[in-house]
């Protein structure tokens, strides 16, 4: 959508004018992963004002001298949707694979490092590489459809980030549990085997409602520009183009955010 609008009176020497456009872009991905597909939103608003005082008014020709404002705003945003059954299909693979992880670390059979090393890779495996099974994201946000930035350039190391936190919740309350029982050898082993397989489920809907819940989120992005301007405008009367002339003083420095 592109509106465009302009306004301009005068009285006598004396002028105002104003204008406004907007423009508003739209588009829609499938991304066939974690992510389902999303959407995208480009959004400018551009505001010109100022006042005019005519300095010279002859029969063939005149000169105004005019002082004013531009306000540029570009708004951008990204929404991503998730793909819930994959989700739950994911969230229950991962939970198989690293109760293997946990029996091991629990039983002593490795050491942190190692449980935290393999922790990184079965996200990397299970959980990260799926949320763009087929790059259709990494593609799309290089070559768009309508003028964006990159907004998704993070996503996969705040979901990594997302996932690990949970996990080394689940194994902090896990540990303390299974310490609190004061058992050595087969019957700790056996305790271990018993605990972890319990808590694999809770693993599997926490995770599926932890990816649920944070997934489907919007990144945005926002650019405020406010430029003042003096200028003089001559032209010829009945001519069909202007002449601008801007001065060498400006009343202010754009300002840009």
């Amino acid at each position: 959508m592109i509106f465009l609008a302009r306004a301009e009176a005068r009285k006598g020497p004396f002028g105002i004018y104003g204008e406004f456009i907007y423009a508003g872009l739209s588009d829609n991905t499938q991304i066939n992963g974690l992510i389902n597909n999303i959407h995208e939103q480009a959004d400018l608003y551009y505001i010109d004002g100022g006042l005019s005082w005519r300095l010279i008014n002859q029969r063939r020709w005149l000169v105004d001298f005019a002082a004013g404002t531009h306000y540029a705003n570009v708004y951008e945003q990204l929404t991503l949707n998730p793909d819930l059954p994959a989700i739950d299909h994911a969230s229950e693979q991962f939970a198989t694979n690293i109760s293997d992880d946990l029996r091991a670390r629990f039983n002593n059979d490795i050491s942190q490092s190692e449980f935290l090393a393999s922790l990184t890779s079965t996200i990397e495996e299970d959980i990260v590489s799926r949320l763009d099974r087929h790059n259709a994201l990494k593609r799309h946000q290089r070559e768009p459809n309508i003028p964006i930035s990159l907004l998704a350039g993070h996503i996969r190391r705040d979901i990594a980030q997302i996932v690990e936190d949970l996990i080394r919740t689940k194994e902090a309350a896990l540990r303390a549990r299974i310490d609190a029982l004061h058992l050595s050898g087969a019957a700790r082993r056996a305790a271990v085997n018993r605990l972890v397989s319990a808590a694999a489920a809770q693993i599997t809907r926490d995770l599926a409602a932890t990816l649920g819940s944070k997934l489907p989120r919007s990144i945005f992005r926002m650019l405020l520009c406010i430029r003042s301007r003096t200028a003089y405008f001559s032209r010829k009367r009945g001519g069909r183009h202007a002449l601008f002339r801007p001065s060498r003083r400006r009343t202010s420095r754009p300002r840009c955010s």
